[in-house]
């Protein structure tokens, strides 16, 4: 093998690594100001323990669309209780174990000229699973 076919099959490689243990949230709304805003990107490590302080990203009962909020404390059975950070008060409800999805590692500020675009990108960088519920 050549060593262009090596470097392309190495990044290949990381490519499908980072899609089974990251996932990619696009920021819709501005609970979260001033840390993410609305167009910016949120990479999470999937499976990941969210803890006191960190951002958390779980599917919300109901439509199980992903969201953002930062973890305030934890209840009795492992729920999360959460909050935007630039709402007035905690979220109404803990957030149970297996809703969440992973912990944001970092994000990205996107420009408004990509966030046509971004979404999409968002929607198939979701499990198959969480796809088509």
């Amino acid at each position: 093998m050549r060593p262009r076919g090596l470097v392309l099959a190495g990044l290949l490689a990381a490519w499908a690594w980072a899609c089974v243990t990251h996932g990619v949230v696009f920021v819709t709304g501005n609970s979260m100001r001033p840390a993410l805003a609305a167009g910016d990107l949120a990479v999470y490590r999937r499976g990941e323990n969210a803890r006191i302080g960190s951002m958390a990203v779980f599917a919300r009962p109901g439509d199980g669309r992903l969201t953002v909020h930062r973890v305030i404390g934890a209840g009795p059975r492992g729920e999360l209780r959460t909050r935007g950070d630039a709402n007035d008060s905690a979220d109404a409800a803990g957030v149970p174990p297996a809703r969440v999805r992973g912990q944001v590692v970092f994000s990205v500020s996107t420009s408004r000229f990509a966030s046509g675009i971004v979404p999409a990108l968002c929607y198939t960088s979701q499990p198959i699973a969480e796809q088509w519920r």
